[in-house]
């Protein structure tokens, strides 16, 4: 996310006490947040708007994506209710709505396996 000022990798170790942790503590009244805190919040965000879970474990940085799930699982419990009412959604459709099965496209069976009569011989 930063890099140093002549451009490099910047090193926690030094950055975050001499910018961070001064700039953090400059604010009245602000929590004593880390910047892994940050990294925790960005990932929360980008999970609870629908962000693509791959894209979001590659960003973090993670090898495996089942890493981050993992980390963040909890984040994705709201997930179960809208499936629910997804899910709610296509039963409801799909009973009022006549299926394949209801029309008469096959009346005498020939397209039906099990329902023809073995040739007599």
């Amino acid at each position: 996310m930063f890099t140093a000022p002549a451009g490099g990798v910047l090193r926690v170790s030094t950055w975050r006490p001499r910018i961070f942790d001064k700039a953090r503590d400059g604010i009245e009244d602000f929590p004593a947040i880390t910047p892994h805190d940050l990294r925790h919040t960005c990932a929360s965000l980008v999970v609870s708007e629908g962000g693509n879970v791959l894209a979001l474990a590659r960003m973090l940085g993670h090898e495996d994506p089942s890493v981050t799930l993992k980390t963040y699982a909890d984040l994705f419990d709201t997930d179960l209710d809208a499936l629910a009412d997804v899910l709610g959604t296509a039963r409801t459709k799909a009973l009022t709505q006549p299926s394949s099965t209801d029309t008469d496209s096959d009346p005498a069976g020939k397209n039906v396996p099990g329902t023809q009569k073995a040739p007599a011989g």
